[in-house]
C-alpha cells in the first residue's frame, strides 16, 4: 500500500478541508466575520445547512477511501468529478465577475483544481 501514500495524503487533505468547510458554513460567527456581514437571512442559513448535508457524506467517503483506496476507488472517482465541477463553477464565477471576494474564491478554485489533478494523477488504475 506504500505506492498509494501520496493518494492517501491527498484524501486526508480532502477530509480536513471538508471538515473545515463544514465548520465554516455552520458556525455563524466565523462566516459572518469572514464575509463582513452581521447576520444571515433564513435563506442563506438554509443554503449553509444544505451544503453541510452534502459535505458530510463526501467527507465520510474521502475518509473511507483514504483508509483503503483500492476498495473505494469509485468514491475517489466521485471526488475527482466533484472537484473538477466545483472548479468549473468557481472559474465561471470569477470570469463573469459574479464573485464579490475574488481572493477567497480564487484560493478555493486553486484548492479544487490541485485536489482534482492530484486525485486524477494518483487514481488507482488496477483492479
Amino acid at each position: 500500500m506504500k505506492k498509494y501514500m501520496i493518494l492517501k495524503i491527498i484524501l486526508w487533505i480532502v477530509v480536513i478541508g471538508n471538515i473545515s468547510l463544514a465548520l465554516f458554513v455552520t458556525v455563524p460567527p466565523i462566516t459572518e466575520y469572514a464575509y463582513g456581514v452581521t447576520q444571515f437571512d433564513n435563506f442563506h442559513i438554509l443554503l449553509a445547512a444544505l451544503l453541510t448535508g452534502g459535505i458530510v457524506p463526501l467527507t465520510v467517503g474521502a475518509y473511507m477511501a483514504a483508509r483503503n483506496p483500492i476498495r473505494h476507488k469509485n468514491i475517489i472517482l466521485l471526488l475527482i468529478i466533484l472537484h473538477y465541477a466545483v472548479f468549473a463553477g468557481e472559474a465561471l464565477m470569477l470570469l463573469l465577475d459574479v464573485a464579490t471576494l475574488p481572493l477567497n474564491i480564487g484560493m478555493q478554485a486553486l484548492y479544487d483544481i490541485v485536489i482534482a489533478v492530484g486525485l486524477t494523477l494518483f487514481y488507482p488504475r488496477e483492479n
